[in-house]
């Protein structure tokens, strides 16, 4: 879904109705496109397609599989529930 159309308030809507899982993919949608962006306004744009098509691309150093996010967000809800 493109929220390109929609004012401040709207898109604050769609943001808050996105499940987690959801926001994960499209914050990491974001990132790997600025990341591309910013590779190819500085000349290196088919470094990552051949290091994609060699199967050497080096996942993030920062990246979450979704098992860990899934976990994280299920002791999340556990802590929050217990204080409660």
């Amino acid at each position: 879904m493109t929220t390109s159309g929609l004012d401040v308030k709207q898109r604050r809507v769609v943001a808050e109705e996105m499940s987690v899982e959801n926001k994960r993919l499209a914050t990491a949608q974001q990132q790997r496109l600025s990341s591309m962006l910013k590779d190819f306004s500085e000349g290196r744009g088919d470094d990552h397609w051949r290091a994609v098509m060699r199967g050497t691309l080096i996942p993030h150093p920062m990246a979450e599989s979704k098992t860990e996010g899934v976990d994280r967000e299920r002791v999340a809800k556990a802590l929050s529930s217990a204080k409660q």
